[in-house]
């Protein structure tokens, strides 16, 4: 039995060698465009930035996960409003997929993104959509690279909007029809472990 026991032993930490797991943290900064679906409703602008985890679990196949605190300026063509901003919070998680072609690994993956508003008298309910991304790593180290990136993400239930008058905030929540969707590029830093 302890022959079994040993035999099982090393056949586990052979394999476990062989399907090594690799990690990789970074973050990055974002700047992009709301996208209005008629194309008139609204327009806006995107900035952020975040913080980022990629997983990989087998052969280049994994999860990554991210942390993004976005500042959304939207203007609406047809509400008394004219300039509205808020900031959200998006944790978007993703099947994620990387394809290492020297000196360069491309990745993308799909996914579902929850985000929340970070402060003020807004409801402070989670928001749940999808969202998309794709990027370029060019390592300029073994173990270190610059991030080229872009995402995609559109909201299932409409987002809220702050409106300012004088000293007084409002926040309420945009039309059904005004549900954000936002595409941003992203520059940044990752370290591979």
């Amino acid at each position: 039995m302890k022959k079994l026991l040993g035999v099982l032993t090393v056949l586990f930490c052979l394999s476990a060698s062989t399907f090594a797991v690799d990690f990789a943290v970074g973050g990055k900064g974002f700047f992009g465009k709301s996208i209005s679906p008629d194309n008139t409703s609204y327009n806006g602008f995107v900035s952020g930035g975040g913080a980022f985890f990629n997983l990989n679990l087998l052969m280049g196949l994994g999860i990554q996960t991210e942390v993004n605190v976005m500042t959304n300026r939207v203007s609406f063509a047809s509400n008394s409003v004219s300039f509205t901003a808020y900031e959200t919070i998006d944790v978007p998680v993703y099947v994620w997929f990387n394809l290492p072609v020297k000196p360069v690994t491309i990745g993308g993956g799909l996914g579902v993104n929850f985000s929340g508003h970070s402060g003020g008298t807004a409801s402070q309910q989670v928001i749940v959509g999808v969202a998309a991304g794709a990027n370029i790593i060019a390592y300029v180290a073994p173990h270190f690279g610059i991030v080229f990136g872009a995402n995609y993400v559109w909201d299932a239930f409409p987002q809220m909007e702050k409106s300012v008058s004088g000293d007084t905030s409002t926040y309420t929540f945009i039309e059904n029809d005004k549900k954000r969707h936002q595409i941003c590029g992203s520059v940044g830093l990752e370290f591979l472990f």
